[in-house]
């Protein structure tokens, strides 16, 4: 019989391996994984209501002030006059911003902007209270606490009202921007005209593509996986409102006045996961250099800080739960750019098409107005690799969407998008 190198080991070097195999285990191990503050013994409160992360520098919005932080957190710095309510912050390539909702020391209330990493603060044009900054590569979108909507495109040289009688907070993905507060809007043309999706009330909204979460006052997540046209109630916690919604991969952050919740399955299931947070207000979420950071804006049960820990720690929660994300992908057409047809592929894992009838996938074409101009797909997949050729040459140039769907028996949804052009 072949005798392994491990067997061959004295009885006094086996007991001493096995003793350190052990002790490599136990410290390899999460010991008491919780939350930690980072900003704990520094300057930094009065209710953190944003934060954000930017070559390697921390920022938190509070009451008190703009804090700031070169060293990840060790220490903080304070910007703007005594109760600026620096509650808005948001960043536009190398450009910073930051909204003021108080006027106060001399200090106007509006939008401020950086280009130095947050060292220096110019004001804009923008002087008005603000509550919410949305941004893209290309537009910033201001919400007021008096309800008005202001657009720049020129990195807040000047800003234009868009919107008014609105009280909103506001979220960015693409064409669209959400606004929620009495319902939450949804506009494709820069705020000009909305509609209404959701008539619930909240104001904390999430949306990455076709994926939609909202969050209400009443301690309710809607979740949608089709811009908000069809809405499922992921979390009900009566109390509990909802301030803060986050998407990192799989997983799906939820900050209440409760504490946070944690969905490791695209949002449709939620645990509590508040070690060391006691019960208090997560006002904003953020990931930032493999860590989740949390914003907390109460003194309920800990001090107001900012926190951290390790995504790595988070991914275990629900792990039983499949992902779809792992079983199905869109690839990039090609030719892209193309002149009148394009080869399109995906791959459908074996395991998706052999666990059970009820496996659904369609694949669509859309324009940069979101109408359905073409369906290549729409069935059970019957293989594992597939190509499809499009045929556009009754279509415009112009920017396309190709949209993959998966919906599995389970009604879970997977979407994924490419972006097309065609050029004739």
């Amino acid at each position: 019989m072949k005798t392994s190198e491990f067997a061959r080991l004295p009885i006094q070097s086996f007991h001493l391996t096995k003793f350190l195999l052990t002790i490599l285990l136990f410290i390899s191990l999460p010991v008491n994984a919780q939350w930690i503050a980072i900003g704990a013994g520094s300057s930094i409160g009065g209710d953190i209501m944003d934060i954000m992360g930017h070559n390697n520098v921390l920022y938190a919005g509070g009451t008190a002030y703009l804090f700031r932080s070169t060293d990840l957190g060790l220490t903080w710095e304070g910007h703007f006059e005594l109760f600026a309510y620096a509650w808005s912050l948001a960043k536009q390539n190398n450009t910073l911003y930051c909204g003021l909702w108080n006027s106060s020391g001399g200090q106007t209330a509006g939008v401020y902007k950086s280009t130095h990493n947050g060292s220096d603060w110019v004001t804009t044009p923008l002087s008005e209270p603000i509550n919410s900054l949305a941004a893209s590569d290309s537009e910033v979108f201001a919400s007021t606490t008096n309800g008005k909507i202001f657009l720049t495109t020129d990195e807040g040289q000047s800003w234009n009202l868009v919107t008014n009688g609105m009280y909103s907070e506001l979220f960015l993905d693409g064409n669209n921007l959400y606004a929620a507060g009495t319902g939450l809007k949804l506009s494709t043309d820069n705020g000009t005209n909305w509609n209404l999706i959701n008539s619930d009330v909240g104001f904390s909204v999430f949306a990455e593509d076709s994926l939609v979460f909202f969050g209400t006052q009443d301690g309710k997540i809607y979740r949608s996986g089709n811009y908000g046209q069809n809405w499922i109630t992921v979390l009900n916690k009566p109390g509990a409102y909802v301030y803060s919604l986050f998407k990192y991969n799989n997983l799906v952050f939820a900050g209440t006045d409760s504490g946070l919740f944690i969905s490791n399955d695209y949002g449709f299931s939620f645990e509590y996961k508040n070690e060391n947070l006691g019960r208090t207000r997560v006002a904003d979420i953020m990931y930032y250099n493999g860590d989740i950071y949390l914003a907390n804006s109460n003194y309920a049960e800990v001090p107001v800080s900012v926190w951290k820990r390790p995504v790595s720690e988070l991914t275990s929660v629900s792990e039983n739960i499949s992902t779809l994300q792992e079983k199905i992908e869109l690839l990039q057409n090609f030719p892209n750019p193309f002149n009148k047809s394009t080869r399109i592929y995906f791959t459908v894992s074996e395991s998706f098409i052999s666990s059970g009838k009820g496996n659904f996938v369609t694949l669509k074409v859309f324009d940069i107005n979101r109408n359905e101009v073409a369906e290549l797909f729409e069935g059970e997949p019957s293989s594992s690799n597939k190509y499809l050729d499009f045929d556009a040459s009754s279509l415009s140039s112009g920017v396309y969407f190709l949209r993959l769907t998966a919906v599995d028996r389970n009604n879970r949804v997977f979407a994924d998008s490419k972006k097309m052009l065609l050029l004739k």
